[in-house]
């Protein structure tokens, strides 16, 4: 399961963060840095990504509940999806904007 949640995650999802060494943005799965050739195995950086993936997780999660509620309510099922889908962009937003936060904190 985390195989192909990786998977998608990096190829829908065109994460930047800023490289550790020489802070340029890069791609979040790169394995090492383009600018500056550093190597980005470093449990600093793994654990970036590890926090972005978990708070995804989450996310899925309640947008998965949220849409349950509504179908069980008798909500219209398209209206139901597209206010997940809205949902879910707007968490992600804010991940991604608490990541670029973390990262211009170090």
């Amino acid at each position: 399961m985390s195989n192909l949640f990786n998977s998608v995650f990096n190829s829908i999802y065109e994460v930047r963060i800023k490289c550790p060494s020489c802070k340029e943005k890069i791609h979040s799965h790169a394995k090492k840095c383009p600018y500056c050739h550093a190597d980005l195995k470093s449990d600093e950086y793994e654990k970036l990504n590890n926090w972005q993936k978990k708070a995804n997780i989450v996310l899925l999660i309640i947008v998965g509940i949220i849409l349950f509620t509504m179908i069980l309510n008798s909500v219209n099922f398209f209206a139901s999806i597209v206010l997940c889908i809205v949902f879910y962009g707007l968490g992600y937003f804010i991940i991604i904007k608490i990541q670029s936060f973390l990262n211009s904190m170090k």
